[in-house]
Formats: C-alpha cells, sequence, structure tokens
C-alpha cells in the first residue's frame, strides 16, 4: 500500500473515493493517482507535501478545511449527495453515507476483525532430584 496513511486520507478526500482503502480496488487507484500527479523531477517533495497536508490540514477528525489550500477541488468538500449507483469498489454506497459527517465520511477503513478468545490448558510438573529441581512440560498433540 501507500508508504503513509495521510497521503491516502487526502486522495480519498480529493477523489471521494469511499471503498474501503485496504481493498485491492482502492490501494490500485490510489497508486494510479500518485502516479499521476506526482512531479517525477522531485518525488520526494511531493511525498512530503502530501504527509504534511495529511498531518496538519486534512485531520483524520478535525479537518481545517478553510485553511486547505487544495479545498477548490476537494471532491469530499464539495459534495453535496451521494449518487446511488453501482458499487464499483471505490464509491461510497449512498446507505453508508452519513450526512452529518461530511468529509469525514472518506476515507472509509475496513471493519476490524474480532480478537480471538482462545483457552489453553496447561500442566507443569516438578520435582526435586537429587537437590534439584526439575520441570517436565509436554504439549498436546494437535487434534
Amino acid at each position: 500500500g501507500l508508504v503513509d496513511g495521510n497521503v491516502i486520507r487526502v486522495l480519498a478526500r480529493l477523489r471521494c473515493i469511499g471503498g474501503e482503502v485496504g481493498s485491492s480496488v482502492v490501494t490500485d487507484m490510489m497508486w494510479r493517482l500518485v502516479g499521476e500527479v506526482v512531479d517525477r523531477e522531485r518525488p520526494g517533495d511531493f511525498n512530503q507535501a502530501m504527509m504534511e497536508l495529511g498531518a496538519v490540514v486534512c485531520t483524520p477528525r478535525t479537518p481545517r478545511c478553510d485553511e486547505c489550500p487544495v479545498r477548490g477541488i476537494c471532491g469530499a468538500l464539495d459534495q453535496e449527495k451521494v449518487e446511488d449507483i453501482e458499487d464499483c469498489g471505490l464509491c461510497l454506497k449512498k446507505d453508508e453515507y452519513q450526512e452529518e459527517l461530511g468529509i469525514l465520511n472518506y476515507p472509509r477503513k475496513g471493519k476490524k476483525t474480532a480478537s480471538r478468545s482462545e483457552v489453553t490448558l496447561v500442566a507443569v510438573l516438578s520435582s526435586v532430584v537429587d537437590g534439584v529441581q526439575q520441570f517436565v512440560m509436554v504439549q498436546r498433540p494437535k487434534t
């Protein structure tokens, strides 16, 4: 994936990419977008600027859109409604868009899987032989 979450967030908001950022469709699109806009002579400057924009202005919870140098081309800021279109893997589905969140609808992160709970039984035997304490542990074979 892209190196920095700030870059993903900025691009997702600029282009209204509402698909889950971890999906291959979204990742491929992000790489294409970066390839289109990066200055080939100074790619490091572009990367640094995008990371800085995401870290300082286009933040996850409190974006400062009024201070954003690219607000004029920001699709998420300009978006007034979400069209009901077929699922392309990039677009935010109409039933998932929350109007009160506005720009915070982007980017979409996948649902986290619940932690797995596991119970393990361990038996440890110990004895003292000739003044030295010894331990025996046996792992149960996989069933």
